[in-house]
């Protein structure tokens, strides 16, 4: 379908080309001013009955919602592989996430911090848990003053299945190859004035990488190589995840309300870990031998206290919240070292790593209206976080010798982190455009001690995070957006820590007590077009940031390498962010998104002069076939080019996936998927510095194939729409 850019679009992207230098950000592919996913974050719907389908994308004034119902691999799939297919975000082969190429993302589950999505060990997490039970995933670049400003791409809230009726229940079922299953249901019941709801889940996954490092040591005063490397292996891990929620709701009144909610979260990962290692010294050619059988555990649960007293009858009042979130885990590995050549005798060790992690927040918040159809966010969040890191390894030991502990390796270390916010929100309509500014006033206390070695550290820093949002409605299908935002990355506690880490024989991982917060600056512009089937949209965006982190590799011996992160400097980002959607005819539907961005590091103090810069690309499309009125077929493509990093850069990569799915009955659903068909997902790490050159490449095994069926149950509707609140 063509279209043409109105007047009113034309002259106003000439003024803003010519006064700032840049334009265009993207509200996108569709819009709906009365969504509950777009009203002001901390309110509640008002009571209204919606019968139209939801639309797959949606835009609001700071964020855009995907609907994830039409993607196949969430009826089968892991949250990983559901984010995999939303554009603007990629996860690796690793689980690994990132937001327009940078991994510095806020995860949020229904608006809230879920600290297994937040800590080191969140690859795994999204792996774990089965996606058949999310609504939708909100990706907010420039998020308001209300949410909490970590991670510079932005936040991704997950959005997950809530009761939509009196009385409501669904059951899922899937298998899959190797062994992998998923079993869930969720129930709701409405009695009077309360309503319950919750579900359970039990998932099996397995993931099995081949892996490759090629490492080459030099001199740095000669150029002479001082070691060569050459490893293999094959990792696999079998992961079962058990899940449990409970909530209710209890109107006291027409005006207050009680709201309680808890969850459990159990994750048992056996995994199996070999490798072989050729070496090449001075001395002559070694090659030795490693298997790292191990077992993790972690358990997370969190609780949810929250009362709302309604001041103007249309859900904005006061919400008063307590909560408190806890993630334990445990790995364990019993190592076996083998001396191939020369031969010698194996030798045997255990490593025991144990991280605690404990969350408690309150939090105040009004909304409020003001004249001229204004609206008025202000409150206050108190956080408070405490990590226990209890870190142990033994000597390797020749078989039946005792284990005695290697104190380069053992340690405790406690971090501790208070954090008070103050947070102000005024949205206004003036004319044809809708402001949005707020300002997000915080103080931040850490301190650290390394029980161990007896030292103690800790910093306080206050800032201001100003964000300000600016749409312009240039017609019925047309509008501009423009967005400024800062953002804060906190290290992470383990981060922190000096004590070193054996990841393995020639890897070494220390913290640094001197890394500081990084600061980064956002700004967006972007036009979307939204017409019935069809939409465009189009971003140009750019992010500057100070202090940044980057992970570094440094050889302590000719075989050892140790990594660490610094504070890089500075780096400058920015790139093009387009999407479409629409038919291509009758049954035929498609969608398409791509992101061009340029990335300039700062990487004077790794040894490099002046900066080191490149482009990139990520694309990705699916394409729906709706045979018949009961048949749907689905395609997924994605790809990725080469990312530049502060020692080298990733390699890319191209991935499809395949979904089919066959509505047996209205309320009964047969899918199968299969996800990266050519066995294609894969990692590929460069490193090039003037003493070391390396390339590291991750490849999933195989692809992944499963089939399941999906029922659900509804009961009469409430008059009130689904409600979905946004706590901070």
């Amino acid at each position: 379908m063509a279209f043409l850019p109105s007047p009113r679009l034309v002259s106003t992207l000439g003024l803003l080309i010519g006064t700032s230098g840049f334009s265009c950000y993207s509200p996108a592919l569709a819009q709906t001013a009365t969504s509950p996913a777009h009203q002001s974050p901390g309110t509640m719907a008002p009571d209204i009955v919606v019968s139209a389908q939801q639309p797959n994308v949606e835009t609001g004034i700071d964020r855009k919602s995907y609907a994830v119902a039409r993607d196949l691999q969430a009826t089968t799939g892991s949250v990983a592989d559901v984010l995999r297919n939303v554009p603007s975000v990629s996860v690796d082969v690793d689980g690994n996430l990132s937001l327009r190429g940078d991994s510095n993302v806020q995860i949020l589950v229904d608006g809230r911090p879920s600290p297994q999505f937040n800590n080191a060990n969140r690859a795994a997490a999204l792996e774990a848990l089965g996606a058949n039970g999310i609504e939708r995933i909100e990706v907010l670049t420039n998020p308001p003053a209300n949410f909490k400003p970590d991670g510079s791409a932005g936040v991704i809230n997950i959005i997950t299945k809530r009761r939509n009726g009196s009385h409501a229940a669904s059951l899922q079922s899937n298998v899959g190859s190797s062994g992998r299953f998923n079993l869930s249901g969720t129930g709701s019941v409405q009695i009077g004035k309360l309503g319950l709801h919750g579900g359970l889940t039990l998932r099996r996954d397995l993931r099995v990488r081949h892996f490759s490092d090629d490492r080459t040591v030099t001199d740095a005063t000669t150029g002479a190589v001082q070691s060569t490397s050459h490893i293999v292996g094959n990792a696999s891990d079998s992961r079962l995840a058990k899940i449990a929620t409970l909530g209710a709701d209890l109107d006291l009144s027409n005006v207050d309300r009680i709201s309680a909610e808890g969850s459990y979260n159990a994750r048992s990962d056996h995994s199996t870990f070999a490798e072989t290692a050729t070496e090449g010294l001075n001395s002559g050619l070694s090659q030795s031998g490693r298997d790292r059988p191990g077992r993790e555990q972690e358990i997370s649960n969190s609780a949810m206290l929250r009362y709302h007293h309604d001041t103007e009858a249309n859900r904005n009042g006061i919400t008063l919240i307590a909560q408190r979130a806890q993630t334990w885990e445990r790995q364990r590995f019993a190592i076996t070292n083998s001396t191939i050549l020369p031969f010698a005798d194996p030798t045997f060790q255990n490593q025991n790593l144990y991280r605690n992690q404990v969350t408690r927040e309150i939090s105040a918040e009004y909304v409020g209206s003001l004249p001229g159809s204004a609206k008025l966010i202000a409150g206050y969040n108190l956080q408070r976080d405490d990590t226990l890191f209890d870190n142990g390894q033994t000597l390797p030991a020749a078989a039946g010798a005792a284990a005695l502990p290697d104190t380069n390796f053992t340690n405790i270390f406690r971090y501790g982190q208070t954090i008070h916010a103050f947070y102000g929100s005024y949205e206004r309509p003036i004319g044809a455009w809708t402001l949005l500014a707020g300002v997000r006033l915080e103080q931040a206390d850490i301190t650290t001690h390394q029980i161990t070695s007896g030292q103690r550290g800790g910093y306080g820093f206050f800032r201001a995070y100003p964000n300000l949002h600016l749409t312009d409605k240039l017609s019925p299908h047309q509008t501009l957006s423009l967005s400024y935002g800062k953002r804060v990355i906190r290290p992470d506690p383990e981060d922190l820590n000096p004590y070193l880490v054996q990841q393995d024989p020639y890897t070494l991982r220390q913290g640094n007590p001197g890394l500081r917060p990084q600061e980064i600056q956002s700004f967006e512009a972007g036009w979307s077009y939204d017409k019935g089937a069809t939409s465009r949209s189009a971003t140009l965006y750019l992010r500057s940031a100070r202090n940044a982190f980057t992970i570094t590799s440094t050889p302590v011996s000719p075989t050892v390498v140790l990594i660490t992160e610094q504070n890089l400097g500075k780096s400058l980002s920015g790139g093009l962010e387009v999407a479409t959607a629409g038919k291509v005819m009758k049954g035929l539907d498609y969608t398409l998104s791509g992101n061009i961005f340029y990335n300039q590091i700062d990487a004077a103090n790794l040894g490099f002069t002046g900066t080191r810069s490149t482009f990139g690309y990520e694309a990705k499309g699916a394409l729906n076939w709706h045979m018949t009125a009961a048949d749907t077929l689905q395609i997924n493509l994605a790809t990725a080019g080469k990312r530049l990093t502060p020692q080298g850069y990733r390699r890319g990569y191209v991935v499809m996936d395949l979904g089919y799915r066959h509505q047996l009955r209205k309320n009964l659903a047969l899918t199968a998927t299969v996800s990266d068909v050519f066995s294609s997902r894969h990692d590929g790490l460069i490193v090039d510095t003037p003493t070391l050159q390396e390339v590291t490449l991750r490849r999933q095994s195989g692809l992944v194939a499963s089939i399941g069926l999906s029922w659900t149950l509804a009961g009469a509707k409430k008059k009130a729409a689904e409600k979905f609140d946004y706590e901070k």
